[in-house]
């Protein structure tokens, strides 16, 4: 497989399905074999999990277009991404001491 073939929708809905995840495009794939072998929805992930989050992000530009571009990418092999926008400075590991808040 050649590497651009790796970043398709097609790609990650096979890659999906083949680790335990029922795939739902446009809605919310669903993890239907529980585990942590090699086929399996990986180690902790009971089955019924469903393949969704939380992204809270800086909201300067590009950063915004960013996001939504890559929750809509998601969505089409059934990655269910909540955004949240923030004006908050956010820390890091490895970065400069946090605020107190």
């Amino acid at each position: 497989m050649a590497r651009d073939d790796l970043f398709t929708a097609a790609a990650a809905r096979s890659l999906l399905a083949s680790h335990g995840w029922q795939v739902n495009p446009g809605g919310t794939d669903t993890c239907t074999s529980p585990g942590s072998g090699s086929g399996p929805c990986g180690a902790g992930i009971p089955a019924g999990t469903k393949l969704a989050f939380n992204l809270v992000y800086n909201d300067s530009a590009p950063v915004g277009q960013e996001v939504t571009a890559l929750a809509a990418e998601a969505k089409q092999v059934g990655i269910s991404i909540t955004l949240a926008s923030s004006t908050s400075t956010w820390c890091s590991p490895g970065g400069p001491p946090c605020p107190d808040h």
